[in-house]
């Protein structure tokens, strides 16, 4: 089973901005609807109709971010 995966872009009042990471596409959601520790940059997915925050892609991803970051401010 392919579990669909979406990065929270940003918080706009009652809502999030969630970007999925399949098709680039965004799409609202509920702030509510997410765990109460979510954070821009987390990904998350939804299981049996509750999102839920994976954080090892998330430190996957913000461990990639860094080194690119790292790559492109060297001397």
């Amino acid at each position: 089973m392919h579990i669909r995966k979406a990065v929270i872009d940003r918080f706009e009042d009652n809502l999030a901005v969630i970007e999925w990471i399949d098709t680039k596409e965004t799409q609202d959601i509920e702030r509510s609807n997410l765990p109460n520790e979510a954070k821009i940059g987390d990904v998350v997915y939804l299981k049996e109709d509750q999102w839920v925050i994976d954080f090892d892609e998330t430190k996957e991803r913000e461990i990639k971010i860094k080194k690119l970051m790292d790559e492109l401010w060297e001397d």
